[in-house]
């Protein structure tokens, strides 16, 4: 029985764990964002669930297990009708994008009821969500306002400080005319908020936070694998480590959390309904640990090679084993 994964064609990830699968001589079919992919659903008597993988069918029963890495399903849109009016095109390709958002929501429903690892489900997780049960949990955050009056923003910074201001979602990564277009982290100082319009779109703000560590945690199936990342001249002052300019990172090394704190981080995994993921952390200035966010998809190579911790091996051994 194969293992299925979906995953997109760059994910160097994926092909480190399947590299493991092939030692094992474990079958697994990989969906990429590039591969054809159609499907048959029957629902009452006629229950079953078959995809079309290149034209090859795979009844989803005979799958022994379901790795979500990354990417969706790609099905085959229809052209829209040559001479349509504008609108009229628009709107169809809507409905048939909506048709298929829709039938890839059950396989996906279908695939967690399998032995899975991540969910694409959950992969569009609501970063306030996290931090209000972070909190609810006992685990630090940052205050956080989102507002979008510059008058709050003053307020906060009034009583906090030094504040930044960070997406709300995702952040953006964007092909541009000079290469790519990244949204970091930012200091935002006095002079920047007092020229803020009166009004603008809804913006997240946080205290900022000075840290000793900056620590990167993958967990996967209630076991967490701390990172610490010490960069040189690191003196709490980097907003945005990932930033060209925040300093070269001269050692990743192994991280032990206090047994309370990653007690706190498996019970905040488990409430969020993820096996795998990766939790970005720090150990401040003040020796407190404080949870930024969590990214159900999240890169954990840096992980796996800095810190021994043999990762692609242990998700290839979960998806194997009952």
């Amino acid at each position: 029985m194969p293992v299925l994964i979906l995953t997109i064609e760059s994910d160097q990830s994926t092909s480190d764990v399947l590299d493991w699968l092939l030692h094992y001589k474990q079958p697994f079919v990989r969906i990429n964002l590039s591969t054809s992919v159609a499907a048959t659903v029957g629902l009452g008597e006629y229950d079953r669930l078959t995809l079309f993988i290149e034209g090859e069918a795979l009844p989803v029963d005979t799958i022994s297990s379901f790795w979500y890495r990354r990417g969706e399903l790609s099905f085959y849109q229809h052209p829209t009708p040559a001479g349509r009016a504008h609108q009229e095109a628009q709107q169809l390709a809507y409905h048939l994008q909506a048709e298929n958002r829709s039938l890839a929501q059950y396989i996906s429903y279908v695939l967690d009821g399998k032995k899975s690892l991540g969910s694409a489900t959950l992969s569009g997780l609501n970063k306030l969500i996290v931090l209000q049960k972070a909190r609810q949990l006992g685990l630090g955050i940052p205050e956080t306002i989102i507002t979008s009056q510059r008058e709050e923003v003053l307020r906060f910074r009034q009583q906090y400080g030094r504040i930044i201001c960070k997406p709300i979602s995702e952040g953006l990564d964007a092909p541009c005319e000079d290469g790519f277009a990244q949204i970091f982290t930012e200091e935002l100082d006095a002079a920047f908020v007092t020229a803020l319009p009166a009004t603008f779109a809804p913006s997240l703000f946080q205290q900022r936070i000075a840290r000793r560590y900056e620590l990167r945690i993958f967990y996967l199936n209630q076991k967490c694998y701390p990172m610490a990342i010490i960069s040189a001249g690191f003196s709490g002052e980097v907003t945005d480590i990932r930033k060209p300019d925040a300093g070269q990172v001269t050692r990743n090394v192994p991280f032990q959390l206090p047994p309370a704190i990653e007690a706190k981080v498996v019970s905040l995994m488990t409430n969020l309904r993820l096996n795998s993921g990766s939790i970005d952390m720090a150990l401040s200035m003040a020796m407190e640990y404080v949870l930024f966010e969590v990214n159900p998809i999240g890169q954990y190579s840096a992980n796996a090679a800095y810190c021994n911790y043999f990762l692609d091996k242990k998700i290839a051994d979960f998806l194997l084993h009952d």
